[in-house]
């Protein structure tokens, strides 16, 4: 996964893992407990619909609120426990919902009805929470009308093989989801993009098949899009305003088997990574809780270890195992307390390290002095922080240990709120 070179020429290299033919069929972690995260605050509960003890159907369409849309569908038939509100990733509020597990049959049949009608209107209102996370806004071209659709069947960090293992097993599903979405949005052009090591194999799809390398980080949309349309996006610029829709394959093939099927497919594929670096494959319903996963892979959480939602390049600590594996859940790992690497407050030495190594030639080492003192928007003028890839390359390499990953997503967080409220005040 890592070679560095002898003499120190050239930069060191990681490598994403490629799933080997003799990886193992994804397993089910039993639950009967579901965690459902519905993005819009809970700041009241005089305009809550839905109480503890009310009953739900697998595959219902739950809306918590009587003056909002925003909804979570039932992965399971049950009865729901508790609804709260839960504070997210960098201050996102969400309302949560715990549903206990029940072993009926009731299925709700208000998407089997949806399903007869291939629309943008069907998906937006029924598959928000697909499996591999289908952005409404992207497919919708809400930022500019798309002239090109990818489908990136690549790993989003180091360690995780769940978009090759869809990719390798669902690619029925992945050809039948290219043509819902071809169908959706209009796009003349619809590319698959895998890593170059799995281009063999593919399959008959209604797409162009495009080749990506294998080395840490190609995958990302900037870098990505570069090598495959040879267009590039300017700092800070999305591919959705570029008109290019970039959609996970996981949220394709679960596309596909939603309409094929007329059911929704709700079952995520999660890389699990345990200390010593053994994988494990799951399968198993958006909202079950990691410690049930974990429970399956036999993995113990001791004092001091760290459980890292995503890679190990780009992932979030979670200070919990009572937390869903969430749509864009892709790989969870574990790392022993004995291996969690120091994080220093001491001063850059100005080594050149996280130069050397960053894909989008930052001036890291500037930009992180301003970082640590909160001078945002200097960084983001004169040292180039939105040409910043969130690759994590740079903390990797420093040896003074300067969590300059941590610096750049929050500075990228408060500059997004502060222009926002800016833009209020016009």
């Amino acid at each position: 996964m890592f070679q560095r070179s002898l003499f120190r020429t050239s930069r060191p290299r990681f490598f994403y893992q490629t799933l080997t033919t003799e990886a193992p069929v994804a397993v089910t972690a039993s639950s009967r407990r579901m965690i459902l995260f519905c993005d819009h605050p809970l700041e009241r509960t005089d305009h809550l619909c839905i109480k503890a003890g009310d009953m739900v159907a697998a595959g219902e369409r739950i809306v918590p609120f009587s003056d909002a849309s925003a909804y979570v569908v039932a992965p399971v038939a049950g009865r729901i426990q508790a609804v709260s509100p839960f504070v997210g990733d960098f201050g996102k509020n969400w309302t949560r919902i715990d549903l206990a597990a029940e072993d009926r049959g009731d299925v709700d049949s208000g998407f089997a009805a949806a399903a007869d009608q291939v629309s943008l209107e069907t998906v937006r209102q029924w598959m928000t929470g697909l499996p591999g996370g289908l952005e409404m806004a992207v497919i919708a071209g809400a930022e500019a009308p798309i002239d090109t659709l990818v489908v990136a069947a690549t790993e989003s960090d180091l360690l995780s093989v769940s978009a090759q293992y869809v990719l390798r097993h669902r690619i029925g599903a992945v050809s039948r989801g290219i043509d819902v979405l071809r169908e959706i949005t209009n796009a003349p052009r619809v590319v698959l993009v895998v890593g170059r090591d799995t281009v063999q194999g593919i399959g008959h799809v209604n797409a162009e098949i495009r080749a990506v390398s294998t080395v840490y980080p190609a995958a990302a949309p900037g870098l990505m899009l570069r090598e495959v349309l040879h267009r590039e996006l300017p700092a800070g610029g999305s591919p959705a305003a570029a008109g290019i829709a970039v959609v996970p394959v996981e949220a394709v093939a679960a596309l596909g088997r939603s309409f094929a099927e007329k059911r929704l497919a709700l079952e995520k594929v999660v890389t699990v990574v345990d200390k010593s670096g053994r994988r494990t494959l799951f399968e198993v319903p958006v909202g079950t809780p990691v410690a049930d996963l974990l429970a399956t892979a036999d993995i113990q959480l001791e004092n001091g270890d760290r459980l890292i939602a995503g890679g190990p390049m780009t992932g979030l600590c979670r200070y919990t195992d009572d937390y869903p594996v969430r749509p864009d859940t892709h790989c969870l790992m574990v790392q022993d307390a004995a291996a969690v690497g120091r994080v220093g407050s001491d001063p850059c030495i100005n080594c050149g390290e996280c130069v050397r190594i960053c894909p989008a030639r930052v001036p890291v080492n500037m930009l992180v002095r301003f970082l640590e003192v909160g001078k945002y928007e200097t960084a983001a003028a004169e040292y180039d922080l939105f040409s910043c890839l969130d690759c994590g390359l740079c903390a990797s390499v420093c040896p003074a240990r300067i969590p300059i990953f941590q610096y750049i997503r929050l500075a990228k967080y408060e500059l997004a709120l502060s222009r926002a409220a800016e833009a209020e005040n016009v």
